[in-house]
């Protein structure tokens, strides 16, 4: 049983550290082996280890229904990879491009452990995930007042700039923290501090240009209202001081003034068509909206032009960006060898077909609705779903989910709601004294 402790402790610190440091954490190494993955590695062997030291483990977990889906899209991946070995193209492509797919088993490895841990574990956790995206904002803040996004370089174990911010992922990650804060602005928390951590990552977002991070932000917080209409009849009209109606006007005003006001809102509202007062911002989101699309488009129609692309997929190794000649609308002269089309949906079907794909959606839409209401969210089960729902938009414009920065956290989020969504885990649920969202 130490052994899994340990699998899931490495798991947390990993998960943790990515919420701190994101991507450039995860190329603290030497290429092509870097801490992300030596980590990854030492938490799936004490897992199978201790799986197979102490048999009566298994049979005593409880399998949550979602959870067979996840191993099933594991399995299928693994036994792709093993046939594109025939298809003659290079091991380390292969490993490079299966590699996304056997994060999956983070979610496996959490899922199976997270049931059985204590309400003081739980707390602990849910405090690191909070401390690890705070201390990720304040250096954030120092790189909007710097200016430096490129980092600093200090030497051949560090492969991207230390403190190094990249958009897309370091936006969503203030988002997530900027949700966490309110809500214990709505269970009554008046701090200075908080306060000063909600201004900050308002600061953040107004500095990013990433348009999926903005669409995180709105998306968190309709959820965040949805969860306080749908638990209005257990919760009182007030708490804190703060009525429905009032969080209801902020939350709409702020999702109005970031939308219009924002770098990122004036290339979001330019990639939809819309003009405002920057016509460079327009033209440059609209040549990257009209670039990926056609990029989709014609990987689509790649797929669907063969029966066992539809199906099976091409498999890994193979780099069909190239095959369908859209590798020149993606590359430039800042990205090389890119192997995604900015989708993580259209990466599964392009390598594992449409089968895995609606898979993969199903399960995850599948969560969401599980965790909808109030009642189902204790602290760490709020901070993990508000992880899933956060990296949803950004890994169907981007690579996240192909990168270990995103893909780990992602994962280790998912294996946490999975491991709490059956109905053997009700009556925990139920008995847990951590404070629930409760509206005001």
């Amino acid at each position: 049983m130490r052994s899994a402790q340990m699998s899931l402790r490495i798991c947390a610190f990993l998960a943790v550290s990515l919420l701190f440091g994101s991507r450039w954490f995860s190329y603290i190494g030497l290429a092509p082996i870097f801490i992300s993955d030596v980590l990854f590695a030492a938490a799936i062997i004490s897992w199978l280890f201790s799986r197979r030291k102490n048999p009566k483990i298994i049979e005593s977990r409880a399998v949550a229904s979602l959870t067979p889906l996840f191993a099933l899209l594991l399995s299928w991946s693994l036994v792709r990879g093993v046939f594109s070995l025939s298809d003659g193209y290079q091991i380390l492509d292969i490993l490079r491009d299966l590699v996304p797919f056997l994060y999956i088993s983070i979610a496996l490895l959490v899922s199976s452990q997270i049931k059985f841990q204590s309400l003081a574990f739980r707390s602990k956790l849910n405090f690191w995930i909070y401390r690890g995206l705070a201390l990720h904002l304040i250096w954030c803040l120092v790189v909007v007042a710097s200016g430096n996004v490129s980092g600093i370089r200090v030497g051949p174990f560090l492969d991207a700039g230390l403190f190094s911010f990249r958009a897309d992922i370091d936006t969503a990650l203030v988002v997530v923290l900027f949700v966490l804060s309110l809500k214990r602005w709505i269970d009554g928390s008046r701090g200075p501090l908080l306060m000063l951590t909600l201004g900050g990552c308002l600061v953040v977002v107004t500095f990013s240009p990433a348009r999926s991070s903005l669409i995180a932000l709105l998306l968190c917080l309709v959820w965040v209202l949805s969860v306080m209409k749908n638990n209005s009849s257990s919760g009182s009209q007030k708490k804190g001081g703060v009525s429905r109606s009032t969080l209801v006007s902020l939350g709409l005003a702020l999702g109005t003034v970031v939308l219009v006001f924002t770098t990122a809102g004036s290339r979001l509202l330019g990639g939809l068509g819309f003009s405002t007062n920057n016509s460079d911002l327009v033209s440059s989101a609209l040549g990257t909206t009209n670039a990926r699309e056609l990029v989709w488009t014609q990987v689509l129609t790649w797929v669907n032009n063969s029966t066992a692309n539809i199906f099976f997929g091409a498999g890994f190794g193979i780099n069909f960006l190239d095959v369908t000649q859209t590798l020149q609308f993606l590359e430039g002269t800042t990205y090389k060898g890119v192997r995604s089309p900015h989708n993580f949906l259209i990466t599964i079907i392009a390598r594992l077909g449409w089968p895995a794909a609606i898979l993969f959606a199903i399960s995850i839409l599948i969560i969401i609705f599980r965790f909808r209401k109030a009642s189902n969210l204790d602290d760490l089960n709020f901070a993990s779903m508000t992880i899933v729902l956060a990296f949803i938009p950004i890994s169907l414009f981007g690579v996240i989910l192909e990168a270990p920065f995103g893909a780990i956290p992602f994962y280790f989020c998912v294996g946490i709601l999975l491991g709490d969504s059956t109905k053997t885990n009700k009556t925990m649920l139920q008995a847990r004294t951590q404070t629930d969202f409760v509206t005001g």
